[in-house]
């Protein structure tokens, strides 16, 4: 995950309420405004099997976000990943916004751990 994560991944939020499907390409399929993150890092493996991205942001971009209900990670322009919250999420009076993505990698080959 190092190779993928080190230099070309961006973090996301959009109040786009559209729930998560397998064929998503984009942070916001109906087109709703998007902001990215102005600080993100790749903070590689957190527990064995898991990697940790996160990403904050402040001032002028955060003011313009008023509800939160996917928060995504691209890498390079290939939308990778899609956290959702059905109820939203309204950072009203928040001074900054942290998002810590935790991605579980799962070998195809290894017994299955969820049924």
């Amino acid at each position: 995950m190092d190779k993928v994560f080190i230099n070309d991944f961006t973090l996301h939020v959009t109040d786009d309420p559209t729930p998560p499907k397998r064929d998503d390409v984009s942070v916001s399929p109906l087109n709703y405004p998007v902001f990215t993150y102005t600080e993100t890092r790749y903070e590689g493996e957190n527990k064995p099997g898991h990697v940790l991205l996160t990403g904050a942001m402040e001032g002028a971009v955060l003011q313009k976000v008023r509800l939160i209900h996917r928060t995504c990670s691209k890498v390079k322009d290939t939308l990778f990943s899609v956290s959702y919250i059905s109820d939203g999420l309204f950072p009203s009076g928040v001074d900054r916004l942290e998002n810590f993505k935790t991605l579980r990698l799962i070998n195809q080959s290894m017994p299955r751990t969820i049924f």
